[in-house]
Protein backbone atom coordinates (compact mmCIF):
# COMPACT_ATOMS: atom_id res chain seq x y z
CA UNK A 1 0.00 0.00 0.00
CA UNK A 2 1.26 3.46 -0.84
CA UNK A 3 0.99 6.49 1.42
CA UNK A 4 -1.50 8.18 -0.94
CA UNK A 5 -3.98 5.31 -0.86
CA UNK A 6 -5.04 2.43 -3.05
CA UNK A 7 -6.99 4.45 -5.60
CA UNK A 8 -3.83 5.93 -7.19
CA UNK A 9 -1.22 3.70 -8.77
CA UNK A 10 1.45 6.38 -9.23
CA UNK A 11 2.47 9.65 -7.62
CA UNK A 12 1.67 11.40 -10.91
CA UNK A 13 -1.93 10.11 -10.76
CA UNK A 14 -2.19 11.38 -7.19
CA UNK A 15 -0.78 14.82 -7.97
CA UNK A 16 -2.94 15.26 -11.09
CA UNK A 17 -6.20 14.19 -9.48
CA UNK A 18 -9.09 16.61 -9.72
CA UNK A 19 -10.06 18.54 -6.62
CA UNK A 20 -12.78 20.97 -5.63
CA UNK A 21 -11.47 24.43 -4.73
CA UNK A 22 -13.31 26.81 -2.40
CA UNK A 23 -13.14 30.40 -3.61
CA UNK A 24 -13.21 33.66 -1.66
CA UNK A 25 -16.40 35.60 -0.96
CA UNK A 26 -18.12 37.09 -3.98
CA UNK A 27 -18.22 40.90 -3.79
CA UNK A 28 -21.79 40.90 -5.14
CA UNK A 29 -23.56 38.24 -3.06
CA UNK A 30 -21.13 37.77 -0.16
CA UNK A 31 -21.05 33.97 -0.46
CA UNK A 32 -18.06 31.72 -1.04
CA UNK A 33 -18.12 29.37 -3.99
CA UNK A 34 -16.50 26.26 -5.45
CA UNK A 35 -14.76 25.42 -8.67
CA UNK A 36 -14.74 21.71 -9.49
CA UNK A 37 -12.27 19.60 -11.47
CA UNK A 38 -9.14 21.65 -10.74
CA UNK A 39 -5.96 19.60 -11.08
CA UNK A 40 -4.30 19.38 -7.67
CA UNK A 41 -0.80 20.14 -8.92
CA UNK A 42 -2.03 23.23 -10.80
CA UNK A 43 -3.72 24.50 -7.64
CA UNK A 44 -0.53 24.00 -5.63
CA UNK A 45 1.44 25.90 -8.29
CA UNK A 46 -1.08 28.75 -8.22
CA UNK A 47 -1.12 29.23 -4.46
CA UNK A 48 2.55 28.54 -3.64
CA UNK A 49 4.48 30.09 -6.53
CA UNK A 50 5.15 33.83 -6.19
CA UNK A 51 2.94 35.80 -8.62
CA UNK A 52 5.82 37.10 -10.72
CA UNK A 53 7.24 33.60 -11.15
CA UNK A 54 4.15 31.54 -11.96
CA UNK A 55 2.39 31.17 -15.29
CA UNK A 56 -0.83 33.08 -15.87
CA UNK A 57 -3.99 31.28 -14.80
CA UNK A 58 -5.10 30.81 -18.42
CA UNK A 59 -1.80 29.07 -19.17
CA UNK A 60 -1.88 27.09 -15.93
CA UNK A 61 -5.52 25.99 -16.15
CA UNK A 62 -6.61 26.12 -19.82
CA UNK A 63 -9.09 23.30 -19.16
CA UNK A 64 -11.27 25.62 -17.03
CA UNK A 65 -13.73 28.08 -18.52
CA UNK A 66 -13.05 31.82 -18.42
CA UNK A 67 -15.78 32.16 -15.77
CA UNK A 68 -14.24 29.44 -13.59
CA UNK A 69 -10.80 31.04 -13.79
CA UNK A 70 -12.30 34.43 -12.92
CA UNK A 71 -14.03 32.89 -9.91
CA UNK A 72 -10.72 31.48 -8.69
CA UNK A 73 -9.03 34.87 -9.07
CA UNK A 74 -11.75 37.19 -7.75
CA UNK A 75 -14.38 35.00 -6.06
CA UNK A 76 -17.11 36.41 -8.32
CA UNK A 77 -19.61 33.71 -9.31
CA UNK A 78 -20.48 33.51 -13.02
CA UNK A 79 -24.14 34.17 -12.20
CA UNK A 80 -23.21 37.29 -10.17
CA UNK A 81 -20.97 38.78 -12.86
CA UNK A 82 -22.48 41.97 -14.27
CA UNK A 83 -23.52 41.51 -17.88
CA UNK A 84 -22.37 43.94 -20.52
CA UNK A 85 -25.17 45.98 -21.96
CA UNK A 86 -25.39 45.99 -25.73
Amino acid sequence: MTHWGNEYKTLEEYENREISVETTKCIFCGKTGRVEKVKRQDWITLIWTPPRERPSIQDLMPYLSIDEREQIISGIHPECMPKEEE
